[in-house]
């Protein structure tokens, strides 16, 4: 299986994780989001990107997990009504966090915030399996420019403020808490 990232150059031949806090994994958890999709890729980095633009220093990097690779999946019908909300990111990292800690799966496979019909692949790079994972191609990310236009154009303040609103409303939520 190929997944994707779009990152800066100068962490394409990397194959380890910043250890931030992220959705599905809290600090210190070394892992990398990766996507079924380039264009997955690209929104997941547009989100984090809003104010500003790519350069001509992004690549996409094209990573190639073996077929007999251990992977962990957290199936959509398991989750809270509201865990796409920036406001759940500590329901997710208690899921992500269960599957980082178990030593099976080096894979975790996670329904997209963005679009929860595609996938992401968060992959633990403390793993002794790492190097199984390849990374079999890098490409220069060149959007559109109208992307670009896009990006540039939001206004970071009406932003933050609309995602505050958002973390506030309540949503009813599902009984199960289950991640397989």
């Amino acid at each position: 299986m190929i997944v994707y990232r779009v990152v800066h150059k100068a962490v394409t031949q990397l194959l380890n994780g910043s250890g931030n806090d992220a959705r599905w994994c809290s600090g210190g958890r070394k892992v990398i989001y990766t996507s079924s999709s380039v264009a997955l890729a690209c929104l997941e980095n547009v989100l984090r990107r809003s104010g500003l633009g790519f350069s001509e220093d992004f690549r996409t990097i094209f990573y190639q997990i073996p077929d007999n690779i251990s992977i962990e999946e957290v199936k959509l019908k398991h989750l809270t009504n509201n865990w796409r909300l920036q406001s759940s990111y500590y329901y997710c990292q208690l899921i992500g966090n269960k599957w980082y800690d178990n030593k099976d799966a080096l894979v975790l496979k996670v329904p997209s915030a963005i679009i929860p019909d595609e996938y992401n692949y968060v992959i633990k790079t403390t793993s002794p399996k790492i190097n199984r994972i390849i990374i079999k191609d890098i490409k220069p990310f060149v959007p559109d420019v109208r992307l670009e236009n896009i990006l540039t154009s939001v206004d970071i303040k009406k932003l933050r403020k609309y995602s505050a609103k958002e973390a506030k409303r309540k949503l009813p939520q599902h009984n199960s808490t289950q991640c397989r």
